[in-house]
């Protein structure tokens, strides 16, 4: 009889560790995925402000080209959608709804707020 009450002892010490194993399993799944969030955001943020910069150069040069051509008031400057690809020839397809030019300057006219807010700082940081 000491022998059956053993094995009951070892098998539930057994269940035991792969109950923690399996536990120490699922949260390093979740740890694992809730890292890779975060780091898609920061990517997709670099990414945004990567493609924000390069278009106000871009910008930057045609203002520059057109006032060495002639008569050029950035005042009256604004262009918005499918324009934009005669100012900016490589800009993406959805960004032509996220920007416009107003005023001879970039703008944000999407509605993301955490893509506002890395607009605002690219651009503010532009015009000093």
């Amino acid at each position: 009889m000491k022998i059956r009450g053993n094995m009951k002892k070892g098998a539930s010490i057994i269940i035991l560790v792969l109950i923690i194993v399996v536990t120490i399993s699922v949260f390093m799944v979740i740890a694992t995925f809730l890292n890779n969030s975060s780091n898609m955001l920061v990517d997709s943020e670099n990414e945004f402000k990567s493609s924000l910069v390069a278009y106000c150069d871009e910008l930057s040069l045609y203002i520059e080209t057109e006032k060495k051509n002639g008569k050029f008031k950035e005042k009256d400057f604004s262009v918005y959608g499918d324009e934009l690809r005669k100012i900016i020839p490589y800009i993406k397809e959805e960004d032509m709804t996220r920007f416009a030019i107003k005023e001879g300057k970039i703008i944000y006219i999407g509605n993301d707020s955490l893509e506002e807010k890395w607009s605002k700082d690219i651009l503010n940081s532009k015009e000093k």
